[in-house]
């Protein structure tokens, strides 16, 4: 447990040839104990199980992860137990997938992975897939301008150029609980320079980046990356729409070939935890408020953009939306039945989260 807390005190530091040393030397130790373990109560040998499986996981040999998980599984523990060592058998299991086989990715292309009891192999639920595709596409538009140094953009498509430099391809899906490879660009021959557009890779990598801080709870360090106030907290609100669900999902992953070599991002932070920024404190009392109903009016016209809600009995309820969210977050919504959560500020409702009901 020692070289544990070590190994991820080391790993948070960015000191990762360390780390994985002391992963190494923290799971041989682990499964010393395990070998010498007299007590033969399942319960014990499962929670040993689960230690060691994760640890080996740390330490990247993924088919010792999936072994230890299996077997401690194999030793019939109580349910909470089992419960944890399916968990890192599917951790396992999900960065096995990341490892696609015989795929080679272009360091334009990135590729996605679905994994969690609401996907089978190349199989997952339609609106779980295309609400992810959509929000990374929004983020590469975004990083897109953002690097080209655009304001921000409040309404209206992204110009013309842009749209075409990335021209976003899918591939079909592979039977790696549900994987897909997404490729930027045409194919043909571009001059991001006299365009002054950023090279692709670094639109991929960005992207890799902002979903490993939000993954590490560690957003607030995206203030120096992303200064723009609007872009930074349009970049949350999209990578919320990208985060696990939780139940049906419970991990989406990244895989490219990268800049500096081939880079592996799992996504785990369950959507719920991910919590975008609704604007300056205004001094006035506040209360958090859910409001259910379909999506019928949108203004962004001036500069307090502004939603109704039209619930079940009729009412109409008035939402205050920050130009960051409005087109790409509140717009594929329109028609829709949504559930809202908002702060209410006096008599102003503020717009924090919008998803389908």
């Amino acid at each position: 447990m020692d070289l544990a807390f070590f190994a991820d005190r080391s790993k948070a530091a960015g000191n990762l040839d360390e780390a994985r040393r002391l992963y190494a030397e923290a799971l041989e130790s682990e499964l010393e104990a395990l070998r010498a373990l007299q007590d033969p109560t399942p319960t014990t040998r499962a929670v040993m199980h689960r230690s060691a499986a994760w640890l080996a996981l740390d330490c990247g040999n993924i088919r010792l992860s999936e072994k230890l998980a299996s077997a401690g599984l194999a030793a019939d523990p109580p349910p909470e137990i089992a419960h944890e060592l399916r968990e890192v058998w599917e951790q396992a299991n999900f960065r096995r997938h990341l490892h696609t086989r015989g795929l080679v990715l272009a360091d334009s292309e990135i590729e996605l992975t679905l994994s969690g009891p609401g996907v089978g192999l190349g199989i997952a639920e339609w609106t779980a897939y295309r609400t992810r595709v959509d929000a990374m596409l929004g983020m590469f538009t975004r990083i897109t301008e953002r690097r080209a140094e655009r304001p921000f953009r409040r309404r209206g498509p992204p110009e013309a150029a842009i749209r075409d430099y990335l021209s976003p391809h899918v591939s079909l899906a592979r039977a790696a609980s549900y994987s897909v490879s997404i490729r930027l660009g045409s194919g043909q021959l571009h001059l991001p320079g006299l365009l002054d557009l950023p090279e692709l890779p670094e639109v991929i990598d960005d992207f890799l980046t902002i979903v490993e801080k939000v993954n590490g709870s560690v957003e607030d360090q995206l203030e120096e990356m992303i200064p723009d106030d609007s872009y930074r907290r349009n970049a949350l609100a999209l990578v919320k729409q990208i985060a696990p669900d939780g139940t049906s999902i419970k991990q989406v992953g990244f895989a490219t070939s990268g800049i500096e070599g081939p880079r592996r991002v799992g996504f785990t932070r369950p959507k719920k935890d991910v919590q975008p920024s609704v604007g300056a404190h205004t001094g006035a009392e506040e209360r958090v408020v859910e409001i259910r109903g379909t999506l019928l009016f949108a203004d962004a016209r001036g500069a307090n953009n502004e939603i109704r809600i039209v619930a079940e009995d009729d009412a109409q309820h008035k939402v205050k939306v920050a130009p960051e969210m409005m087109d790409d977050i509140v717009r594929p919504l329109w028609n829709a039945l949504v559930l809202v959560r908002a702060v209410r500020r006096g008599k102003t409702v503020t717009l924090t989260e919008i998803d389908p009901a």
